[in-house]
């Protein structure tokens, strides 16, 4: 499907296929969904989608009446990249956008609540060791805050551990 939008132009022959998302393609439901993304030679991003006369695709024909239909939506990168990891495997999203890492919140917090379970500690014990309180022991197991440099020295001394094996 070749389009024009706002000056631009989308066309799935000369585009590159970075995925696609069929959840019910069934021809003989009227609601069936098929949905591709694409990068253009640009590095813009669209959706080329298609569907029944109940999808969000469809085209109204007479008066009263509905068709499948299709449609070509252009996206942000932000927006592909959500549809992206709604609707494809982890590899086909990281071949198109890249490895995910970690957050390091996420591994700090985690690794806390490993060493500090481990310890035999519950989050209020922890606390009271380092001088806080149970809220901020969970803030930071829950990766809701990462604790500053200094919060984890004290952590590592009260958990005795290396601060760095709680970076890792």
């Amino acid at each position: 499907m070749r389009k024009i939008i706002n000056g631009k132009k989308y066309d799935t022959e000369t585009a590159t296929l970075v995925g696609s998302y069929s959840p019910n393609a069934n021809r003989r439901d009227f609601r069936w969904v098929c949905e591709e993304l694409y990068r253009k030679r640009t590095g813009e991003y669209f959706l080329y989608g298609e569907g029944g006369p109940m999808s969000k695709y469809s085209r109204q024909v007479e008066q009263n009446g509905w068709a499948e239909g299709e449609k070509i939506i252009p996206l942000s990168q932000d927006e592909a990249m959500e549809w992206a990891e709604k609707n494809l495997e982890v590899d086909e999203y990281e071949a198109e956008f890249g490895e995910v890492e970690e957050d390091e919140k996420t591994l700090v917090g985690d690794n806390i609540k490993k060493y500090r379970e481990a310890a035999g500690l519950t989050q209020t014990q922890l606390a009271e060791k380092i001088g806080t309180d149970q809220r901020q022991i969970w803030r930071y197991e829950s990766s809701n805050r990462a604790p500053s440099a200094y919060q984890i020295i004290d952590i590592a001394k009260a958990l005795n551990v290396d601060p760095g094996d709680l970076l890792k």
